[in-house]
């Protein structure tokens, strides 16, 4: 991982502490990716397919190079769900590839063929994850926990259809790809904001539900999210009554937050944590 990371991904790695690392861009801010040792005990994750729903499928990442990115994680002994195709997405034409990693870990490239990105630094190999995407069977039910549970706003919704003859993104069988819907909802914390959430429902194809109860220790387990005030979060997980566990903990290099754990309805899970004052103990609320 530690490989891809720096050769593919070009981005910083950090670590070990206490089996930890922390990998970043430049800036390192928003976007990152924490990197924890499992114990060796542990059993291996069920193999992971992008129409097997709960969870978290994979971290979504934009780039200028996807066939330089696909030969570099190939050389970094990871593989890819599909080598990489083109599809048009609204009216933008984009190339993405889907790479498999160790334990279960999907990473997605995206790069815009049409309009182009302007060629920066960080587009060279892969730049600072920005999405994640997660396969529900209840896109509904999806929906009313980010916008009205969580407050999430909406940044795009609505359905993709494959055109015939047009190889998958997801490494479905064209002659199940073709014409089939894929019904999505993107939404953020701040429509403006850095980071998103993609909700996506595949239309014909049933795979395997993860439990809302399992937990793994392996691939992509949660995403955590820094906010201003904890205290609004946990008061609207309180008026919608949904269920949430509460902690102190030291995350590295932040020091000690005040965090909150949660479950979307199909098993994903996010973390919420309040950046710690100045004197380096937990804001109270």
């Amino acid at each position: 991982l530690a490989e891809f990371a720096q050769r593919g991904g070009g981005w910083r790695v950090e670590g070990p502490i206490d089996d930890e690392w922390w990998i970043h861009d430049a800036e390192a801010g928003v976007g990152a990716i924490r990197v924890l040792r499992a114990p060796r005990e542990i059993d291996p994750p069920n193999p992971f397919r992008p129409w097997d729903t709960g969870g978290l499928c994979s971290l979504m990442t934009r780039s200028n190079n996807t066939d330089g990115v696909y030969r570099s994680a190939l050389e970094s002994g990871w593989t890819a769900i599909n080598a990489p195709v083109s599809l048009d997405f609204g009216g933008v034409t984009l190339a993405n590839v889907v790479l498999r990693g160790p334990d279960a870990l999907h990473i997605a490239g995206y790069e815009r063929l049409q309009p182009r990105l302007p060629e920066a630094i960080d587009l060279q190999k892969l730049r600072r994850p920005f999405n994640s995407m997660q396969v529900v069977r209840d896109l509904a039910a999806a929906r009313n926990f980010y916008i009205n549970t969580l407050g999430f706003e909406i940044i795009a919704a609505g359905r993709f259809t494959a055109p015939p003859a047009t190889p998958s993104n997801f490494g479905i069988p064209e002659s199940l790809a073709a014409g089939s819907a894929l019904d999505y909802l993107i939404g953020g914390p701040s429509a403006t904001g850095p980071t998103q959430i993609e909700v996506v429902s595949c239309a014909g194809l049933t795979g395997r539900a993860r439990s809302t109860t399992e937990t793994s220790q392996l691939g992509l387990i949660a995403l955590r999210f820094p906010v201003r005030s904890l205290t609004r979060v946990v008061s609207r997980l309180e008026r919608e009554r949904y269920t949430h566990q509460s902690t102190v903990r030291a995350i590295p290099p932040f020091g000690v937050v005040r965090m909150v754990r949660i479950r979307s309805p199909e098993g994903a899970q996010l973390e919420f944590f309040e950046l710690p004052s100045q004197d380096g103990q937990p804001q109270t609320p």
